[in-house]
């Protein structure tokens, strides 16, 4: 009776192969996730902190109003404490973003943004002032007139920051997805050309056991 040998250097050099197929499958994925991960941890945090800072501006902006329009005088006062609250969360997260700041551009508009803030802060000032010695008529008009257009001025530079920040997260995010693209065509015609190589030594090395049995 006729047995049948089983070609175990055919079926070895094939394990390799799809062994290294595999390995080169996980280096390629592994290496995607790091530099996805590296623009997240170099992009969100500002972005973020950007965010709060004109969420909490924003909020103290608008408790100005309600103070410049507050019958009571106690709720005024609530009211200013309040902004004064909110000044100093937006201090916080302009700092977060001074020490996640990158390069000399950003660190730039962050000057030009604190600037604006500092002339906000002026204009603030002068109509804390006048609600102070009970002129609600003047405080009102300064806060139309000149506070709304320092509000303005800080939120056109603070948005140009943020939109610059999402601006660069894309475009290091598309490279990240073009170097995958790329990796995957790589790693597919490798993969092709390791079972080609396994599968024909391994049909060679199975013919030459056969006739040098």
């Amino acid at each position: 009776m006729k047995t049948t040998r089983i070609n175990w250097g055919g079926w070895l050099i094939l394990a390799v192969c799809l062994a290294v197929i595999g390995l080169i499958s996980a280096m390629t994925v592994s290496l995607t996730k790091k530099e996805a991960n590296q623009v997240a941890r170099a992009y969100v945090p500002k972005m973020v902190a950007i965010s709060l800072a004109n969420k909490s501006l924003s909020q103290a902006f608008n408790e100005t109003l309600q103070a410049v329009l507050a019958q009571d005088p106690g709720m005024r006062q609530e009211l200013m404490a309040s902004v004064s609250v909110q000044s100093e969360k937006t201090t916080g997260h302009l700092e977060d973003f001074a020490r996640l700041a990158s390069d000399a551009e950003e660190r730039q508009q962050l000057d030009a943004l604190l600037a604006a803030r500092q002339e906000y802060f002026a204009v603030r000032d002068r109509v804390f002032a006048q609600l102070a010695a009970g002129d609600r008529a003047a405080a009102e008009q300064l806060y139309q007139s000149a506070l709304r257009p320092a509000f303005a001025d800080y939120e056109a530079v603070s948005l140009t920051l943020l939109q610059s920040n999402a601006d660069d997260a894309i475009d290091r995010s598309q490279a990240v997805v073009n170097r995958a693209l790329v990796l995957q065509v790589v790693v597919a015609v490798v993969s092709a050309v390791l079972f080609l190589l396994g599968f024909g030594l391994g049909l060679f090395t199975g013919i030459h056991s056969g006739r040098t049995k």
